[in-house]
């Protein structure tokens, strides 16, 4: 059951303000405030038994703003008084006492105390912490030990010497030096140190090698020495590993393994420390018995001590070169070059064949014709005219440029175009070109004009053009035709007659083609010459050039928008809220006095703590400190970065990188990073290797690389190992160990890898002496050294393709396609008939006809237009698109929709369609209107709308009609005249649609600002039930409580009552 009482204390008295607000005070004076707050709309339900006076927020759904709740039952004190004092953190309790407030303690209440999770407040306010927890909050937890240890004030465990863990359980004696005891009470030895006491002594090696746990150092399989850097692997036989991890080989035997057996020969040679036999020079052989001696150039001896001459070289001495052709020759036994019947040159790879007569093949291979006579057989007989021209070497005829005839005696000079010079070297003009050049161009027109003989085009008179296809009446005044027919009105003067007069002002308007006057936009009057830019929204321009803004906005563009609030605010003249003393918000509604410390109200009416005092409650007080910290929004202080400690002065700067700062302040370096300053960036190889204090990478004997990684063994002699443990071997010496000696011969060969003699690339045959160049494609050289092209490739590099027809054609020696009669293209494929006349086959057996010529005869004539068209592979005329008439000249572009050009080219609009484009939509209306040429809709005066079916007359004063024919009428004006006058006051009021002023209840006057509630206690509960009944419509009933002054209204579920 709901019950809403409202019950007065016999010393309060209540003062109604405007609205639903009321002051409450102690005395009648007025003097000793209480508060004030709004009772109405949101009336909390209030609890009898509570009996004392609170005020509290409520969140409201509606418009999310706070509102103060009164609970306006108070208790009766009976000859005395109680004041609450909050300044001084006290309250009364219910029966009437003046008492500390929650959390405050002490005689004088000014001590605070409130209660944690772990702990509470004792009656003096101090914070008494539960078991087992400690510290100024109660939040460290901590068991103490049942014996070696205990909690101190902080929560901290502290053990007894020589005890460590969280029970303080594990015992562990710190030895003398050289180790520690860390916190679980594990013995931790230094780097380097081993035992019980930490007093055995071994450096751990950086790989093959470690110290066991009594400091005995340990070498791994095949390390010896101090360090474990001794690498030494005991071979299978004929050797050992001596103490130092020195390998030594029995005798006759050699290198890394033992494994090279070697016996030394009886002379010219001998065994070095690899185990490789090593004969004098001019000595070869498995025991160095066989001499021979290499030639200065050309030739070497084999391992086997027996000659080598180079490739093309021959004789004792390999002193006789002599290169073999490709082909069609050879080099006998004395080393000189024999060529094959018909092949000549120093590579016998000039072919020539002796003509039967006219010429001869000379020394060198190249056909000579006699005088005359031209061609691979010298078989076309040609004689060079006198001048002007010349016999090719094929032996046809070329005339120089512009010359003709059979003796290149006609001079003709072919035009740029529109003409050319025929086989006898006369002038043949295209049609319609005239000329000495053809460059005279006319076409005689259907009508009204026709070409002279000079190729002038002469129009009739009123025809003009280049066609002769306008017509053009010169006007008797104010106007003329120019050269193209177009009627030229002079200034100021339009229309087809130039009979329009209209004057363009000097800026911001124009004259359309009409003679109407057109201003630009934003410019009205009879000159163009009234600004006035219309706002996007929220205002208009007159028809005077005046700006007028819609109600409830401001400024110059109309762009403030402001709405009056119903109280304790108003709009000003630039449209800016302007909100009454304690009001704040965006309507003014939110309410917010400042508090008397330590808070402070914001622009939006919200409470704000003051500076050093942070917390939900403006309650914890923080001075954030000069330097090195700052206090977070719960008013706890937090220490800057580079400062560590308990005390905020441990100062440590972290590295870029490769290290960083504890807990303590103290800067630690990350692993494999050495140096003072840390930049020393060295990573210990898994083996062979290790990092120095400077963080240098030093690499074991015969390793090398940025990790060890590689191994080298330099050899004894003709080798070295470079840094990154590469062998390098010296010039001439080769293989695994340098031991392999070859010398690279001066031309046409070379020594791999592994010391072996290889021949060079074009050079072939069992000695190396057939030399062929391999093409770069299409063929190749074959074992002997002979040139092979591949199918439909020819010639001496293979690099003329020619892909014989199936038909009509077939490819010469020199790989050139020679095609039948009548047929062209790269496969003799095409076909083609020259025609009698204008026009002739291309190479590629295309019919190129004449210009104004087409079909597939060239029998077709068709003149293309100068612009605007062309005309089609059948020879007929094609216009572009938006282009009509014979010639191609009519212009008419046909719109998107609602409309066609005809074959005229004239454009035609669908009904209800206007405009250049037949875009303008416009509905003509049955009555008070109509669509002009534009297709813009005039409506009759008074009449609007876009149906011109709205009717509106203006006003003689205060209003206007709209553009939809709604009458405006100006601000504080009403009726259907506008003649109605009536100012809304700031609140508590409004004016009616007739400018009558309507107060809201209980408010009256002119102004709405005369309150008619009285003062008294009854007169505003009279007040809060009425309005209260009417929002819940009680019936009435009688009263149930007799002892009481009632009203008789009541409600099954409800009571209200007066005291």
């Amino acid at each position: 059951m709901a019950v809403i009482y409202f019950v007065f204390n016999r010393g309060m008295f209540l003062e109604m303000l405007s609205g639903f607000t009321v002051k409450a005070f102690e005395d009648a004076g007025y003097t000793r405030i209480i508060g004030v707050f709004d009772v109405f709309p949101y009336l909390s339900k209030v609890d009898t038994s509570i009996q004392t006076a609170r005020v509290h927020e409520k969140r409201s759904a509606q418009d999310r703003k706070s509102h103060a709740i009164l609970h306006v039952t108070f208790k009766i004190y009976q000859k005395q008084l109680c004041s609450p004092d909050p300044a001084n953190n006290r309250e009364c309790d219910s029966n009437g006492n003046l008492v500390c407030l929650p959390h405050f303690y002490g005689p004088n209440c000014d001590k605070k105390c409130e209660p944690t999770r772990n702990g509470h407040c004792d009656s003096s306010g101090r914070l008494i912490c539960n078991s087992l927890y400690y510290g100024r909050q109660c939040d460290r937890h901590c068991i103490t030990p049942p014996s070696r240890g205990h909690c101190d004030t902080n929560g901290t465990l502290r053990c007894d010497p020589s005890y460590y863990g969280i029970h303080c359980d594990k015992h562990c004696i710190t030895p003398p030096s050289h180790g520690h005891c860390d916190i679980n009470g594990t013995l931790r030895c230094d780097p380097s140190y081993y035992g019980i006491h930490c007093d055995k002594h071994c450096i751990t090696p950086p790989s093959h090698g470690h110290c066991d746990t009594n400091g005995t150092l340990r070498c791994d399989s095949s390390y010896y020495g101090i360090h474990c850097d001794k690498h030494c692997i005991t071979p299978p036989s004929h050797g050992h590993c001596d103490t130092n991890g020195t390998l030594t080989c029995d005798p006759s035997y050699y290198g890394i393994h033992c494994g090279n057996h070697c016996i030394d020969p009886p002379s010219h040679g001998h065994c070095d420390t690899n185990g490789t036999l090593r004969c004098d020079s001019s000595y070869y052989g498995i025991h160095c018995g066989n001499h021979c001696i290499n030639p200065p150039s050309h030739g070497h001896c084999d391992t086997n001590g027996t000659l080598r001459c180079d490739p093309s070289y021959y004789g004792i001495h390999c002193d006789k070169h002599c290169i073999t052709p490709p082909s069609h020759g050879h080099c006998d036994t004395n080393g000189t070059l024999r060529c094959d019947p018909s092949y000549y040159g120093i590579h016998c790879g000039k072919h020539c064949v002796d003509p039967p007569s006219h010429g001869h093949c000379d020394t060198n291979g190249t056909l000579r014709c006699d005088p005359s006579y031209y061609g691979i057989h010298c078989g076309n007989h040609c004689v060079d005219p006198l001048s002007h021209g010349h016999c090719d070497t094929n032996g046809t005829l070329r005339c120089d440029p512009s010359y003709y005839g059979i003796h290149c005696g006609n001079h003709c000079i072919n035009p740029p175009s529109n003409g050319h010079c025929d086989t006898n070297g006369t002038l043949r003009c295209d049609p319609s070109s005239y000329g000495i050049h053809c460059g005279t161009h006319c076409i005689n027109p259907p009508s009204h004009g026709h070409c002279d003989t000079n190729g002038t085009m002469k129009c009739d008179s009123t025809y003009y053009g280049i066609h002769c296809e306008n017509h053009c009446i010169n006007p008797p005044s104010n106007g003329h035709c120019d050269t193209n027919g177009t009627l030229r009105c002079d200034s100021s003067y339009y229309r087809i007659h130039c009979d329009k007069h209209c004057i363009t002002p000097p800026s911001h308007g124009h004259c359309d083609t009409n003679g109407t006057l057109r201003c630009d936009p934003s410019y009205y009057g009879i000159h163009c010459d009234k600004h006035c830019t219309s706002p996007p929204s929220h205002g208009h321009c007159d028809t005077n050039g005046t700006l007028r803004c819609d109600p409830s906005y401001y400024g110059i563009h109309c762009g403030n928008h402001c709405i009056n609030p119903p109280s304790h605010g108003h709009c000003d003249t630039n449209g800016t809220l302007r909100c009454d003393l304690s009001y704040y918000g965006i309507h003014c509604g939110n309410h917010c006095v400042d508090p008397p410390s330590h808070r402070h109200c914001d622009t939006n009416g919200t409470m704000k703590c003051d500076s050093t005092y942070y917390g939900i409650h403006c309650d914890k007080h923080c001075i954030t400190p000069p330097s090195h910290g700052h206090c977070d929004t719960n008013g706890t202080l937090k220490c800057d970065s580079t400062y560590y400690g308990i005390h905020y002065d441990k100062h440590c700067i972290t590295p870029l990188s490769h290290g960083h700062c504890d807990t303590n302040g103290t800067l630690k370096c990350d692993s494999t990073y050495y140096g003072i300053h840390y930049d020393k960036h060295c990573i210990t190889p898994l083996s062979h290797g290790h990092c120095d204090t400077n963080g240098t990478l030093k690499c074991d004997s015969t390793y090398y690389g940025i990790h060890c990684d590689k191994h080298c063994i330099t050899p004894p002699s003709h080798g070295h190992c470079d840094t990154n443990g590469t062998l390098r071997c010296d010039p001439s010496y080769y293989g695994i160990h340098c031991d392999k000696h070859c010398i690279t011969p001066p031309s046409h060969g070379h020594c791999d890898t592994n010391g072996t003699l290889k021949c060079d690339s074009t050079y072939y045959g069992i000695h190396y002496d057939k030399h062929c160049i391999t093409p770069l494609s299409h063929g190749h050289c074959d074992t002997n050294g002979t040139l092979r092209c591949d199918p439909s490739y020819y010639g001496i590099h293979c690099d003329k393709h020619c892909i014989i027809p199936p038909s009509n054609g077939h490819c010469d020696i020199n790989g050139t396609l020679r095609c039948d009669s009548s047929y062209y293209g790269i496969h003799c494929e095409n076909h083609c008939i020259n025609p009698p006349s204008h026009g002739h086959c291309d190479t590629n057996g295309t019919l190129r006809c004449d210009p104004s010529y087409y079909g597939i005869h060239c029998d077709k004539h068709c003149i293309t237009p100068p612009s605007h068209g062309h005309c089609d592979t059948n020879g007929t005329l094609r216009c572009d698109p938006s282009y009509y008439g014979i010639h191609c000249d009519k212009h008419c572009i046909t719109p998107p929709s609602h409309g066609h050009c005809d074959t005229n080219g004239t454009l035609r609009c669908d009904p209800s369609y206007y405009g250049i484009h037949c875009d303008k939509h416009c509905i003509t209306p049955p009555s008070h209107g109509h669509c002009d040429t534009n297709g813009t809709l005039r409506c009759d005066p008074s009449y609007y709308g876009i149906h011109c079916g709205n009717h509106c007359v203006d006003p003689p004063s205060h209003g206007h009609c709209d553009i939809n024919g709604t009458l405006r009428c100006n601000l504080s004006y009403y009726g259907l005249n506008c003649d109605k006058h009536c100012i809304t006051p700031p609140s508590h009021g409004h004016c009616n649609t007739n400018g009558y002023l309507r107060c809201d209840p209980p408010f009256k006057g002119s102004g709405c600002n005369e309150s008619s509630a009285t003062t008294s206690p009854q007169a505003f509960a009279d007040f809060i039930l009425r309005i209260t009944l009417r929002t819940l419509y009680i019936p009435a009933c009688p009263c149930t409580k007799p002892s009481n002054t009632c009203l008789p209204v009541c409600h099954p579920d409800v009571q209200i009552c007066f005291r």
